[in-house]
C-alpha cells in the first residue's frame, strides 16, 4: 500500500471553507473510497449520516492518461512485476484530529459518534472499515461550535459479503498494524472483532492525552506528574 498524502487546501480552490485534499495510489480493483461512502450514505439511518465524511470532489485517473514514460515503453507486465494502480484524488472538508475536540466531554462525544458509525456501517452497511487508528477519528465543528466524530479513511474498507468490491474481507488483513487485532494480522479471519481491539487500544492511547484538572486533551502524551490519567506509552 502506497503512502496517502493530503493537503490543506485555503484558496476556495473547492469551497470558502478550508478543505483536505487527499492524493494516493490505490489499487485499481479497489472499491473507490467515495462509492462506499456513497453506498453507505444510502442504507444507513439519516442520523448517522453526518458521521461519515462528506467528501464533494473526487477524480480518477489511470497511468496512461496521465503518460507516464513506462506507460510508453512496451513493457511485459505480469502479476509478478505489476501492480495496477490508478492516482485517486479525494477532496473533503478539513476536519479537526480526535484530539482536538477541545473538553473531554467533546472528546468523549466524538469517539462514540466514531464508534457508532463504524458498527452501522458493518451491520447495516455491511462494510467493514479496516483502518481503524487515531487519525482516522476525526471532528466536525459546527458553526455553533458543536461537535461530531466523523469516522475517516474508507480506502482500505471492503464489502462484508462480496457485494460492494468482490472480495472477502478475511483475505486482506489491511490497515494500521499497531492498531489490529493478533489474530487477524495473520491473517485468521474474526469479522468484526478486530476493530473493536482496535478502538479499546486507541481510547487507552488517548487516555494519555487527558489532563484532568483542566479537563482538556492534548496533542501528545503526557506523564503521569502532569496529571493525565496514563503516562506515555
Amino acid at each position: 500500500m502506497l503512502p496517502s498524502t493530503c493537503f490543506k487546501i485555503t484558496d476556495g480552490s473547492f469551497s470558502e471553507a478550508p478543505s483536505a485534499l487527499k492524493i494516493s495510489w490505490p489499487m485499481k480493483r479497489r472499491t473507490p473510497e467515495n462509492e462506499i461512502v456513497d453506498h453507505l450514505r444510502q442504507v444507513l439511518p439519516s442520523s448517522a449520516l453526518v458521521h461519515l465524511p462528506d467528501i464533494f470532489f473526487s477524480s480518477t485517473l489511470t497511468p496512461q492518461q496521465l503518460n507516464i514514460p513506462w506507460t510508453k515503453m512496451n513493457l511485459t507486465l505480469t502479476e509478478e512485476n505489476h501492480q495496477d494502480r490508478v492516482l485517486r484524488a479525494l477532496a473533503s472538508p478539513l476536519y479537526k484530529k480526535l484530539w482536538e475536540a477541545g473538553s473531554v466531554k467533546e472528546f468523549k462525544k466524538v469517539w462514540l459518534n466514531c464508534l457508532e458509525s463504524h458498527h452501522l456501517a458493518y451491520t447495516k452497511g455491511k462494510v467493514f472499515h479496516q483502518d481503524i487508528s487515531e487519525n482516522n477519528l476525526m471532528v466536525f465543528e459546527r458553526p455553533d461550535g458543536a461537535v461530531a466524530g466523523i469516522l475517516n479513511d474508507w480506502d482500505m474498507a471492503h464489502s462484508v459479503n462480496l457485494t460492494l468490491g468482490g472480495v472477502t474481507v478475511g483475505h486482506h488483513p489491511t490497515g494500521t498494524p499497531s492498531f489490529m487485532a493478533i489474530g487477524f494480522n495473520k491473517r485468521k479471519r474474526q469479522g468484526s472483532l478486530s476493530s473493536p481491539g482496535s478502538r479499546i487500544f486507541l481510547l487507552h492511547l488517548d487516555m494519555g492525552r487527558v489532563q484532568p484538572q483542566d479537563e482538556t486533551v492534548h496533542e501528545t502524551l503526557c506523564s503521569p506528574q502532569d496529571g493525565c490519567i496514563l503516562g506515555p506509552i
